[in-house]
């Protein structure tokens, strides 16, 4: 049973997760380019 602070920790996670990937994916269009 999902308790609602385990909730909005895996959203947390989930959030983080998917803007440290357009980070990495933002540097490596830079590295491309340049």
């Amino acid at each position: 049973m999902m308790t609602r602070n385990g909730f909005i920790t895996l959203l947390v996670l989930l959030v983080i997760t998917i803007i440290f990937q357009s980070v990495v994916v933002v540097r490596d269009t830079e590295k491309a380019f340049y």
